[in-house]
């Protein structure tokens, strides 16, 4: 195997690489973007809820009402941080795919230029062959049909 072969296999390898890191960093940031819809939604009912504890101030609830109101925002905001953490590690797990793509694709660009630079010397090295074997090809013909050197030990006839 030549190592324009072997670049190229290489190549075909970090491509699907590339492909496959491409895929996880997608997957990667859809699964942030969910996880921060889901925060944002439990931030919304935390406000909900913020709003009607004070509502239910001024309307005079009773005290079990209020405190019913108290343990739901304490339980919101305790989801909260949860889903908080989980959108810190779906980020943190899309900035590590992020990484690893960018990696692969750093591999296949320089592996790119690499076959292309292969690719380009083996085009020049094929051009050089054929110029040195038409010159060598017109060079014989032209000894085969009489050129310069083919009269050497042949008289001419002067008048």
């Amino acid at each position: 195997m030549t190592d324009i072969d072997e670049v190229r296999t290489s190549l075909d390898k970090a491509k699907r690489d590339e492909r496959s890191a491409s895929s996880e960093m997608r997957r990667r940031d859809a699964q942030a973007e969910e996880q921060k819809k889901q925060l944002e939604t439990l931030f919304n009912h935390r406000d909900e809820c913020v709003e009607g504890l004070k509502k239910a101030k001024e309307s005079w609830l009773t005290i079990v009402q209020m405190r019913e109101y108290q343990l739901l925002l304490q339980h919101l905001s305790t989801v909260v941080e949860e889903q908080q953490t989980k959108v810190d590690i779906s980020q943190n797990n899309y900035e590590q795919a992020r990484s690893v793509w960018k990696l692969k694709h750093e591999r296949c660009e320089k592996l790119e230029k690499l076959y292309e630079q292969l690719l380009a010397e083996q085009r020049e090295q094929e051009e050089k062959e054929f110029e040195e074997k038409q010159t060598a090809g017109t060079t014989g013909n032209y000894l085969k049909e009489g050129g310069a050197s083919g009269i050497t030990g042949k008289r001419l006839k002067t008048g």
